[in-house]
């Protein structure tokens, strides 16, 4: 009970609570999405950060997606010569 009392009180104590209602807090949770994007782009641990793993595995996916295209080119070429 006395955390809810407490949880009440920080929430209250931001302004706005008449004319925004709970959007008030809209700013607090932009700030804490960029905070959570800059770590994702700034933030190496073990020398790699969440881009880097995307773009790899992207590239990945498309060299498999070509090479699986090719392959089926070939079946199809082969297939109208006999």
């Amino acid at each position: 009970m006395v955390r809810q009392g407490l949880a009440a009180k920080v929430l209250d104590a931001i302004p706005g609570k008449k004319i925004f209602g709970l959007y008030r807090l809209l700013p607090i949770y932009f700030l804490l999405g960029a905070a959570v994007e800059f770590s994702m782009i700034h933030w190496r641990p073990k020398g790699v950060n969440f881009y880097d793993t995307y773009k790899r595995k992207h590239v990945d996916k498309e060299a498999r997606s070509q090479i699986n295209f090719e392959d089926l080119r070939e079946k199809v070429l082969k297939g109208k010569q006999l």
